[in-house]
């Protein structure tokens, strides 16, 4: 698979918390190896540099191979910044704006894990994500910046023609859950169905 374009780490923290996030921002974690192996810091500081006390609720996923997870987002009043960090394996990772309304809306997306470049995105509010797992298995990290809310959870189906992503196996190879797809199509979501 090809690598997509990764914004380099130097220039995150000089400009994230300027930008407003509007986009997806894809950079490796610190990690300190020695004989052992390494240790690594997972901070909100290590990412953003005002508040990063806003990140509150943190969780762990193992997924198996194949699992397509999302496109997950969660409505105002309290719409989630994220922070997900590839702890072991490899995924793809995609989001796009829910305000774009482009068809196919425009992707931000990149290979995060063991062996890329980057291995940590910061999704900005606004945006809808799914990750799709490439390895055996993958480890993902989740700081969000509010509370799971089952009420304001939402989910447009990762499969959703009007998304038109292309995850580069067949669907029937695909572990997804039920609820996400069963989740509402692109075109409901902007209330055109």
């Amino acid at each position: 698979m090809a690598r997509n374009p990764i914004v380099p780490m130097h220039s995150i923290l000089s400009v994230l918390d300027e930008m407003k996030p509007q986009l997806a921002h894809f950079f490796r974690a610190k990690r300190f190896y020695d004989s052992r192996g390494w240790v690594g810091n997972i901070n909100p500081s290590d990412f953003v540099e005002s508040e990063p006390e806003r990140f509150v609720h943190s969780f762990i996923a193992l997924s198996k191979k194949h699992t397509l997870r999302g496109f997950h987002f969660q409505d105002e009043p309290v719409a989630q910044e994220k922070i997900v960090h590839v702890i072991q394996g490899q995924i793809l990772d995609v989001s796009f704006r829910l305000d774009d309304t482009a068809v196919p809306p425009c992707t931000f997306h990149a290979y995060l894990g063991d062996d890329f470049e980057s291995d940590t995105a910061l999704l900005a509010s606004n945006l809808a994500h799914a990750y799709f797992v490439l390895s055996e298995t993958a480890i993902l990290l989740y700081m969000n910046s509010a509370p799971y809310d089952a009420n304001l959870a939402q989910v447009i189906n990762p499969l959703d023609e009007g998304i038109g992503f292309d995850w580069g196996v067949p669907t029937d190879r695909l572990i997804i859950s039920d609820r996400d797809r069963a989740g509402m199509s692109l075109a409901k979501f902007r209330g055109f169905e």
